[in-house]
């Protein structure tokens, strides 16, 4: 039974809003990541490397089922907008070899101020592939 087929599991802590995220650039015409949104790239991505290094994995280049659980620091926040660094992150650290192979489903949504965080299962079994 390859290690790859088990399901994985991943908690980094809550990505920056997407709403919060970005900073235009008036000299390049481009939307650039802000300082909050580039810290939290190279720490998760820290995090992600350390993740993938533990279980041995090489970077999916396959599509894969993500399933999220976020733990949002308020009710009403929108838990997409917190995936897009999310993915960036899971890319970066090495996990996936482009993120459009994540099919990203979110399961839970709960509060939790005291600790914002989303939990990241893994699974790669039994996905057929789309192409």
């Amino acid at each position: 039974h390859h290690k790859n087929q088990e399901k994985l599991e991943l908690e980094l802590p809550l990505p920056p809003s997407i709403n919060r995220l970005y900073v235009y650039n008036k000299y390049t015409h481009q939307k650039v990541y802000k300082r909050e949104g580039t810290e939290y790239l190279q720490k998760a991505t820290i995090l992600v490397k350390q993740f993938v290094r533990k279980n041995s994995l090489s970077p999916f280049s396959d599509y894969f089922y993500l399933d999220l659980v976020f733990y949002l620091s308020r009710k009403n926040s929108d838990s997409h907008n917190y995936k897009k660094l999310l993915m960036d992150v899971l890319e970066h650290g090495g996990l996936v070899v482009n993120d459009c192979f994540i099919m990203d489903r979110t399961q839970s949504v709960f509060v939790d101020k005291e600790n914002p965080r989303v939990l990241l299962t893994i699974t790669k079994e039994g996905v057929i592939p789309l192409f």
